[in-house]
């Protein structure tokens, strides 16, 4: 389907039991490119942009940019050549609000962040 053009996000169910822990969206990248074919940019752009694109979400999900409401993850090495670096996660990154500012206000400032793992 992929390469027939179809549009495809990945998905994991992540959650709803034992069996299926909160942690596993990476081996589901890592299976788009291993198993579907796509490169591990199209995978990492499947996960974000695409994939909030296909809930209606585009315009405020899935990219950094001044405004959106994006958390940044650090990893050890580079997932566009490797995407099963992805599972090696150095810091994770999200915006927080500071007094007296929404957190929209606070989301557009590039210091209004902290690490949420070292």
């Amino acid at each position: 389907m992929f390469r027939a053009g179809a549009t495809m996000v990945p998905g994991t169910d992540a959650g709803v039991s034992p069996g299926k822990p909160h942690d596993v969206l990476p081996y589901a990248l890592q299976a788009l490119v291993e198993q579907i074919g796509m490169t591990p940019l199209q995978a990492l752009r499947a996960a974000t942009i695409i994939a909030a694109s296909a809930i209606g979400l585009g315009e405020s999900k899935g990219r950094i940019a001044a405004g959106a409401d994006a958390d940044v993850v650090v990893v050890r090495g580079d997932p566009v050549a490797d995407i099963g670096s992805i599972t090696n996660v150095q810091a994770v990154f999200r915006p927080v609000s500071e007094p007296g500012n929404s957190p929209q206000e606070s989301r557009a400032s590039s210091a209004a962040a902290r690490p949420l793992m070292p």
